[in-house]
């Protein structure tokens, strides 16, 4: 459990949420007119489209990342082993947020998660997202993950 608790909190998962938000969208390409014309995504968008990227296009969701994180993604001696667990990972779903603070540069969001892995079983936990709205980027961005709790069932 240990093991898994850690490898969630290093990772990047997929979401498959009810909202289709961006699908005429794509983080591929990472040209300075490409992110202007993305629409401005509010901090629980940037969330969801992280989980919808990460296990299909993990380079995308890894630009949804603040320097700050990903630097600590990177330096993680367990990233092997974070990337073995996303193998085993159909889609993530978000089926709940609620805001715990808020300021002008910087969130923090309770999610909750329900994994669906490949062999059939769901796995459900709740985490504290903390994002950040970059300056140089004019976008918010995902800057930690932490309070990392699994859940015996799917409710909050």
């Amino acid at each position: 459990m240990v093991i898994i608790t850690l490898l969630l909190g290093l990772g990047v998962w997929q979401v498959q949420s009810n909202q289709d938000l961006f699908l005429n969208h794509s983080l591929e390409e990472n040209s300075d007119s490409t992110q202007n014309s993305l629409p401005q995504l509010d901090s629980k968008e940037v969330i969801t489209q992280y989980y919808q990227l990460a296990t299909s296009n993990r380079t995308a969701a890894l630009e949804l990342l603040s320097d700050e994180y990903k630097n600590q993604y990177r330096q993680n001696s367990q990233r092997d082993s974070a990337k073995s667990f996303w193998n085993t990972i159909n889609k993530v779903e978000i089926y709940a947020f609620l805001t715990l603070s808020n300021s002008e540069n910087k969130y923090q969001i309770k999610v909750w998660l329900k994994y669906f892995r490949v062999d059939g079983y769901i796995a459900c936990e709740s985490q504290v997202i903390e994002s950040v709205k970059d300056s140089h980027k004019n976008r918010w961005l995902i800057n930690n993950i932490s309070n990392i709790k699994q859940k015996p069932n799917c409710t909050q």
